[in-house]
């Protein structure tokens, strides 16, 4: 179980980077869609 553990953290380092930053990317597009909005 935990070498099970330690594999799933290691894999996807810089994939889970990639997507944390995706997501963060998406997320401050739509707030700013919907901050045009607003205004």
């Amino acid at each position: 179980m935990k070498a099970q553990k330690i594999k799933v953290y290691k894999i996807p380092l810089k994939i889970k980077l990639k997507f944390i930053l995706h997501l963060k990317k998406n997320l401050s597009l739509v707030g700013y869609k919907k901050i045009k909005k607003n205004s």
